[in-house]
């Protein structure tokens, strides 16, 4: 009898401990019937990733791969689907192929756009996502036969490909494969985006 109800309490401490059968932190979306009002709770993350340029001019110069730092929020409003909003900074420094000009290039890319979300497993979920980004870009030329400072905006697309995963029921971690579809207009227009792969730590309030 002692040793049933020492077991027992074992069980019960490790579910609490590690959140099985309480409610995700990202929603266990095919669980349960859920209504379209916001239900789930706000759940954010801090990423990283290796961000590896498309495009060849912007590659020739910077290089590949470049290290990019994001912060974003979401939320599940409905049973499979998601808003978020992300802002990522990228910064690096390199040099011109013909004549060996140091340059060094900043963007701050704002996006936001929506997710579907779907469980293969109680503590994991898939998202493919869609979304609309606007990028800001600073560009220091150490020449003196271009201008020195170029400030340039644009609007363009990104689309995601993911996985959460909830070890707690207020913690996650985010494996992901984003591309960025971004051109600038320079001299000529230059694709600035690119692939990204990388991984974030997150936290629900």
């Amino acid at each position: 009898m002692k040793k049933s109800l020492l077991l027992a309490l074992v069980l019960l401490s490790s579910q609490s401990l590690f959140g099985w059968g309480a409610r995700r932190c990202i929603p266990v979306c095919c669980e349960v019937e859920t209504p379209i009002a916001g239900i789930d709770k706000i759940h954010f993350d801090g990423r990283i990733a290796a961000f590896i340029p498309t495009g060849d001019r912007f590659r020739s110069i910077y290089g590949s791969p470049i290290a990019a730092y994001e912060f974003e929020i979401g939320k599940i409003f409905a049973k499979h689907y998601e808003i978020w909003a992300n802002v990522d900074y990228v910064t690096t420094s390199g040099s011109t192929p013909k004549f060996h000009s140091k340059t060094s290039y900043r963007s701050v890319n704002l996006s936001g756009g929506g997710k579907y979300v779907f469980r293969f497993h109680p503590q994991a979920n898939l998202y493919l996502g869609l979304g609309i980004n606007g990028a800001f870009v600073h560009v220091h030329n150490d020449s003196a036969f271009v201008k020195r400072n170029v400030n340039k905006d644009g609007v363009g697309g990104v689309a995601k490909l993911g996985l959460y995963f909830e070890p707690t029921t207020h913690f996650f971690m985010e494996f992901f494969v984003d591309y960025l579809y971004q051109t600038i207009q320079f001299q000529s227009r230059v694709q600035v985006g690119g692939v990204k792969i990388g991984g974030g730590i997150g936290a629900c309030f």
